[in-house]
């Protein structure tokens, strides 16, 4: 009889170790989902920022090559004059 009870006591021993780490593990599940869904939205917030500055930097490179067009327009037609003078005094 005293081993029934012994088996029966190591047995409910078990069940509520049992009942702990499952316990343990719902709430290290919960947690982890927590970290997860607040690491998912910095993550968004951050591609969101990197969309906005990679917008600001597509702008910031098509006025760099329009400016850069325009003052390479400027110095060749400012060097064709003074090649045009320089023709024209030495032919004088």
């Amino acid at each position: 009889m005293y081993l029934y009870v012994k088996i029966a006591s190591n047995f409910i021993d078990s069940l509520h170790q049992f009942e702990y780490m499952s316990k343990m593990a719902a709430e290290k599940e919960e947690e982890e989902d927590a970290e997860t869904r607040k690491a998912m939205k910095e993550l968004d917030m951050l591609y969101d920022r990197f969309q906005v500055l990679f917008a600001e930097l597509e702008k910031c490179t098509r006025d760099y090559e329009l400016k850069k067009k325009f003052v390479r327009s400027m110095i060749n037609r400012s060097l064709r004059k003074l090649i045009q003078r320089c023709i024209i005094s030495m032919v004088l």
